[in-house]
């Protein structure tokens, strides 16, 4: 599970990057689990998915989970178009 469930970056200029923004995730299964990838979509109107080098993880690497384990990444935004 990812909390905050809804992120939401400041404006940001197309060309630009964001401040950091943090998000925790957290296995809450009896089991271990291994995360390959994080899915961001994009809320302008459209909710399509992001573009390759819009989001960049910039500490912390998702991967395997320990059951009950929580880990801690930061992302920024890098936009490359304007979303309405």
């Amino acid at each position: 599970m990812a909390t905050p469930h809804t992120v939401r970056f400041p404006a940001t200029e197309v060309g630009t990057v964001s401040a950091p923004s943090t998000i925790t995730l957290t296995n809450h299964g009896d089991e271990p689990i291994d995360i390959a990838s994080l899915e961001l979509v994009l809320y302008g109107g459209t909710a399509e998915p992001a573009r390759g080098g819009e989001f960049e993880l910039i500490r912390g690497r998702p991967g395997h989970l320990r059951p009950r384990e929580t880990i801690t990444v930061e992302i920024v935004f890098r936009p490359t178009r304007v979303v309405l």
